[in-house]
């Protein structure tokens, strides 16, 4: 199955039920890995960096937590997208946006960035 739903601090895909610590903002699948994105808002004040970009396996085991383009306190992804690949069409690369402006490939295998932008 392709698609998923969210309800709260659940992600589902068909039968499989994913329960996440705080609300998730979004979901989806890349490359047979589900992606989800907790809501930056939920850990407002914590005194830790809150990475909040997660990667699971179609069966529901944590795969990865994404890292961050920067290590200040308040870097946090606000929003994510699969993008096609210009090179193959037919394959597609997770990009995730962060609050201190940096745009980035995340490494569906890892959660590593590959490349990213600054765009302020």
């Amino acid at each position: 199955m392709t698609r998923v739903s969210l309800e709260g601090n659940t992600v589902s895909n068909g039968e499989l039920r994913i329960e996440c610590e705080y609300k998730v903002r979004q979901a989806l699948i890349v490359k047979n890995v589900i992606v989800v994105l907790l809501d930056p808002n939920e850990n407002l004040g914590k005194e830790e960096q809150f990475k909040n970009l997660f990667g699971y396996n179609l069966e529901g085991k944590q795969l990865w937590v994404a890292e961050l383009p920067t290590s200040k306190k308040a870097d946090v992804y606000y929003k994510i997208k699969k993008k096609r690949n210009t090179l193959s069409p037919w394959t597609f690369s997770l990009i995730a946006y962060s609050f201190c402006s940096y745009e980035c490939e995340i490494d569906i295998k890892t959660g590593k960035i590959i490349k990213s932008v600054f765009y302020k």
